[in-house]
């Protein structure tokens, strides 16, 4: 039956979570879409596992006790604004699985730099490097990160994107290689 599907596709907290920490998503899991985390305010460690395929929209927005997000190898999509203001949120490693990333996915978060892996197709509009204006209370505009890093690989939406927000980036492949060749010359 359909109601059975929901129920073994939802997460039902049931107790009190005023003190839960950590949140381990298990791979047996195969979507988020009635998964509701935000009740859980103490939250600062998060593991998707494998069987997630895409991130919802909104799905840990402004939860302010979240240091660290573990995604799933099997994340294709990441969902507008879904980590967008977790402002204790230090780093994110985005897997090569993740396809699309949409607008504002993570402003406002911590860190300074992220690694994007190589099959990214599409970054939306703020996704990384940008202060959230509510955080930042510079009026309704979003502000530039002037420290951001964006770690990823050539030719690339990650690229592209760097580029075309003025975001310093890197590919990490090319700078091991450019190091390794400057060390040779020098022995």
């Amino acid at each position: 039956a359909a109601s059975d599907v929901y129920k073994r596709q939802s997460i039902f907290v049931t107790t009190d979570t005023s003190n839960v920490k950590t949140l381990i998503l298990p791979d047996s899991l195969t979507t988020l879409d009635n998964t509701n985390i935000k009740p859980i305010y103490t939250l600062e460690n998060l593991v998707i596992g494998n069987g997630i395929t895409e991130i919802p929209d909104s799905f840990a927005n402004y939860m302010n006790n979240l240091e660290n997000v573990k995604l799933g190898n099997n994340v294709t999509k990441i969902g507008k604004d879904a980590f967008c203001g977790c402002a204790r949120l230090t780093e994110i490693k985005i897997p090569d699985s993740v396809k699309y990333i949409d607008d504002y996915a993570f402003i406002g978060c911590s860190f300074n730099k992220v690694l994007i892996g190589k099959n990214v197709e599409y970054i939306g509009d703020e996704a990384f490097g940008y202060f959230d204006y509510i955080l930042s209370n510079k009026g309704n505009s979003n502000i530039l990160n002037p420290y951001y890093v964006i770690n990823g690989y050539s030719s690339t939406a990650a690229e592209k994107y760097a580029k075309e927000n003025g975001i310093k980036f890197i590919d990490p492949v090319s700078y091991t290689h450019l190091r390794a060749h400057e060390t040779d010359s020098y022995l």
